[in-house]
């Protein structure tokens, strides 16, 4: 038996010396004095090993090498073949079906102890998964505990079995027939499960960091983009993009918009603080975004018009946009001339202390997307102190 195993490891020694890839430096030495010589200088030094560490462990430590390596070549194969590239990841695939199965093997006992486990399925995935998050959209992860996440794909395929109407708002209208995220590069939404049937949708491609929302039930949970001051400026595509027969809660609160069937803005409410965000000015895209989905009138006529004033905060998205005539909207018309009566009460009221809301009912007829009548009321700690109504030219 011993002469075996003495007969394998100058088998996998010598197999090692002149197989292997080596270094340059060992090939130079080897060009230089000789391969006999390289040889008889090897044998001499494994033989000092054996001498001084015992001769079973030279050899076993040897074999243990060529044996590690046999199955390391073969394991890398395996994972050619099967798409894997790493061992966490095989241990994913591969390891925690089996162990679900067996559910009350020593192996997972092993593994409910261990940190495997966590690192897939617990804190680390989670904290992962929230570092792609914008800072402007992390709001939307208070009080929720996900329990599933999809990505891509998978995320679409998800909405497509289980939310039809978000699907469809996504692949067929963002995505589809001149979308703003018609390039497969924006694929990049991720689907994520909360344990009290909160669905929240966001992108993770950098440019679209602020496309954001959180749905449950009848009401819906986002987070303006185009801020002033922010580095990522881009609005948030969900508040262009609407949902039908939805109540969207923008801001914290700060904003609420009711949205009717067919995606009219017919509702808004507005709370009124000293730190309310100022919003970029709105570039040719955006006005034209306006006249495209809300009838305008093209931009030589029509404004695309704040519902709630921008000056004053109101958010650049579509669901606070609607087309308004140039010249009622503008300095001296008859909507400005509005606005500034009650921009000088909301200042007014924040001076002293006062909590200032402010209200829009916009009015439609038949099937128009372009209002026909808004109701402005303002209140000041509760009490109405403006109520008007004006004809939209």
């Amino acid at each position: 038996m011993k002469k075996s195993i003495r007969g394998m490891v100058v088998i996998v020694v010598w197999f090692s010396f002149v197989c292997l890839p080596v270094y340059s430096q060992v090939g130079s030495i080897v060009k230089t004095v000789g391969k006999n010589v390289a040889e008889e200088s090897m044998e001499k030094a494994f033989k000092r090993e054996m001498k001084n560490y015992g001769r079973h462990s030279v050899e076993q430590s040897v074999v243990n090498h060529a044996f590690k390596k046999e199955v390391r070549e073969k394991m890398m194969e395996h994972f050619g073949k099967e798409g894997i590239e790493s061992f966490f990841e095989y241990g994913n695939k591969k390891v925690m079906p089996k162990v679900s199965r067996t559910r009350f093997s020593l192996a997972k006992k092993r593994m409910d102890k261990s940190e495997y486990k966590k690192a897939l399925r617990g804190n680390n995935a989670e904290k992962k998964s929230l570092e792609t998050v914008s800072k402007t959209n992390i709001g939307l992860y208070r009080n929720v505990k996900i329990i599933a996440r999809k990505e891509g794909d998978e995320a679409l395929n998800y909405l497509m079995q289980k939310h039809p109407d978000v699907y469809n708002l996504i692949k067929k209208e963002m995505m589809e027939n001149g979308g703003p995220l018609q390039d497969p590069y924006w694929n990049k939404f991720v689907c994520e499960i909360g344990d009290k049937g909160e669905l929240i949708i966001r992108n993770t491609r950098p440019e679209a960091s602020n496309t954001a929302i959180l749905i449950k039930g009848n009401t819906i949970k986002a987070y303006s983009g185009c801020a002033q001051d922010a580095v990522q400026q881009s609005p948030n595509i969900f508040l262009d993009y609407l949902l039908p027969n939805k109540t969207y809660v923008i801001d914290d609160g700060k904003y609420v918009f009711e949205v009717d069937g067919l995606k009219r803005t017919t509702f808004g409410k507005a709370v009124y603080t000293k730190d309310m965000a100022m919003k970029t000015n709105l570039d040719s895209g955006r006005r034209n975004y306006v006249q495209q989905f809300k009838q305008g009138r093209g931009t030589d006529v029509d404004d695309a018009g704040h519902i709630f004033q921008r000056n004053k905060g109101g958010i650049n998205e579509l669901i606070n946009l609607v087309p308004m005539d140039n010249a009622w909207q503008r300095s001296g018309g008859a909507w400005r001339t509005l606005e500034k009566q009650e921009e000088d009460i909301i200042e007014t009221a924040l001076a002293a202390n006062k909590v200032v809301t402010s209200t829009r009912r916009l009015l439609y007829e038949g099937n128009s997307l372009r209002p026909s009548k808004i109701l402005v009321e303002t209140f000041v700690d509760g009490k109405k102190v403006l109520s008007k109504i004006l004809d939209c030219p």
